[in-house]
């Protein structure tokens, strides 16, 4: 049985293909069943064999009706602004009608764990005052801090759950009454002709927006405050969001599937067939980080250990090639801080005050860039004891810090046993970024007069010389105002993740590392070379 088939994640759509390989290969003699609020059955029917072979079974649930009400603008600009007073003013005007403060919660839908964090923050600034407990939910918070927002409150208060796009269906929300839905979502979006792989904000679809109002009418009617107008429903969202496999890179999907003993990627039964192009990138991303030789086959030295490890390829080869050097403590501190958020463990990079993180990060920033600052940042938690108080007094949350400690341990114990680690030697920086260049090196960035930054064609096999720098596009790149080296202008830089916002200027790069032209063409000559002129 696979629930939640709507949301046609990468991962779904692979655990569908697989099943559906082996239901072929048994000659039909496996039941498959696929459960969904929301589902399009048609596609789902025409993969397993057509309406002779699939039975569909609609089951009504009891749903209370729901009010619906716009705001003027499309969407809102300030959406976590706007979502704050949209609480404040319900619980107030309310109040006096709702006695019972538990069954009358509050949820609202917004982009991403930090503005979750962001707007919880907000809330709980005057919230006992208010008389609401404000709560976070989002897939990677810890369990036991999920738990409290999938139960009643222990006091009469109520309950304002900020939540991420798992509130919709995964995860049920008890007494809710109000939604509050900001529109949008985060959404990884791939262009691989332009070998951009892109977090980006866009609207959500008419289906997605229906499942969040639907949320307010479980227990009784309810009301949805939709932070948008009715024109940008009908005008800028889809009908459904399309497959995350038609909007993502391919490199951990096809890696996997290698690692099952899938051969022929193109003649593998997806629900929804990706890109050729999609395929086409990740498979030569694969064999430019070593993880498949020139047949296409799993290699022994990189990939085969590349699968064993809870990271994307590239930043599995980082680790992997860390190890050889004798470097992996280091560099697993730096991706476990990476996964708790980077900057964002600091107050002032929580709440996006730009020039304050600034000052804060000032003591642990070096001119290499935002992954040896952040390892600056663990090595003197580390030294510190693991002292919350050392937190406090430099204004960094404690509780990522100790979440990085253990995915650092996490990462360190997944490195293939059989394995000899290297000993410690030598320059240390170097070493570090060798690990770097040895993962990203795809993602290599030249800085133009006027500040800005184009992406280098790995095809042109040229960097250094402006005549000979061929550019991606005319897209425009610059570290995000959260980066050490924002307002900083060394020549190439590595990014190992960008942010795209609809109508921005620029492409921001965030976790971003300088690097020398020579050792970049020294460490991957196929793709690089320096070039004068």
């Amino acid at each position: 049985m696979v629930d939640e088939a709507h949301e046609r994640s990468l991962s779904t759509d692979l655990l569908l293909g697989l099943l559906r390989k082996v239901q072929v290969r048994r000659g039909g003699d496996l039941r498959i069943m696929l459960s969904s609020a929301t589902l399009d059955v048609s596609p789902m029917v025409d993969f397993f064999g057509g309406k002779d072979r699939v039975a569909v079974v609609d089951v009504r649930g009891r749903s209370y009706p729901v009010e619906i009400l716009y705001c003027k603008e499309a969407p809102v600009e300030d959406f976590l602004k706007a979502a704050e007073n949209a609480v404040r003013s319900i619980h107030r005007r309310s109040l006096e009608l709702e006695k019972d403060l538990n069954s009358h919660g509050i949820l609202v839908f917004v982009t991403s764990p930090e503005d979750v964090l962001d707007l919880v923050a907000s809330l709980s600034f005057d919230a006992l005052e208010l008389g609401i407990q404000p709560l976070a939910l989002f897939a990677s918070l810890p369990m036991k801090d999920q738990q409290k927002a999938l139960e009643f409150s222990s006091k009469n208060l109520r309950k304002v759950v900020v939540a991420t796009n798992v509130a919709e269906s995964s995860l049920t929300v008890p007494g809710i009454s109000y939604v509050i839905d900001c529109g949008l979502q985060k959404s990884k979006v791939f262009n691989p002709n332009g070998s951009l792989n892109s977090l980006c904000i866009v609207p959500i679809s008419k289906a997605t927006a229906k499942q969040r109002a639907g949320r307010a009418g479980r227990i009784g009617p309810g009301i949805c405050f939709r932070l948008y107008s009715e024109q940008f429903t009908q005008e800028s969202m889809a009908q459904s969001t399309p497959p995350e496999i038609l909007r993502c890179e391919l490199t951990t999907a096809l890696l996997q599937l290698k690692a099952l003993g899938i051969e022929n990627i193109l003649k593998f039964p997806f629900p929804t067939k990706p890109r050729a192009e999609s395929i086409a990138h990740a498979l030569d991303v694969l064999h430019s980080i070593g993880a498949l030789d020139s047949d296409g086959r799993l290699t022994e030295d990189v990939g085969s250990h590349l699968i064993e490890l809870p990271l994307s390829p590239q930043t599995g080869r980082c680790l992997v090639e860390a190890w050889h050097l004798g470097c992996e403590q280091e560099v697993a501190a730096i991706f476990a801080m990476l996964e708790c958020g980077g900057f964002r463990v600091f107050r002032t990079g929580a709440s996006q005050q730009w020039k304050a993180l600034e000052k804060s990060i000032a003591p642990f920033a070096v001119a290499e860039g935002d992954l040896l600052s952040l390892l600056n940042v663990y090595q003197a938690y580390q030294d510190s004891g693991r002292s919350s108080e050392w937190c406090k007094n430099r204004g960094i949350f404690a509780r990522p810090m100790d979440q990085a400690f253990e995915i650092r341990l996490r990462l360190l114990r997944a490195l293939p046993k059989k394995y000899e680690c290297g000993a410690m030697k030598g320059d240390l920086v170097g070493k570090l970024l060798r690990c770097i260049i040895s993962g990203f090196h795809a993602q290599i960035v030249a800085v133009l007069p006027d500040g800005t930054y184009r992406a280098v064609t790995t095809a042109e096999r040229g960097i250094g010389g402006p005549r000979n720098s061929r550019v991606l596009n005319d897209r425009r790149f610059a570290p995000h105002p959260g980066s050490v080296l924002y307002n900083r202008f060394p020549s190439l830089m590595v990014y190992c993740n960008s942010l795209e916002r609809p109508g921005s200027e620029y492409i921001h790069m965030q976790n971003v590392t300088a690097v020398p032209a020579k050792m970049v063409a020294d460490l991957v000559p196929d793709f690089y070379r320096i070039s004068r002129g």
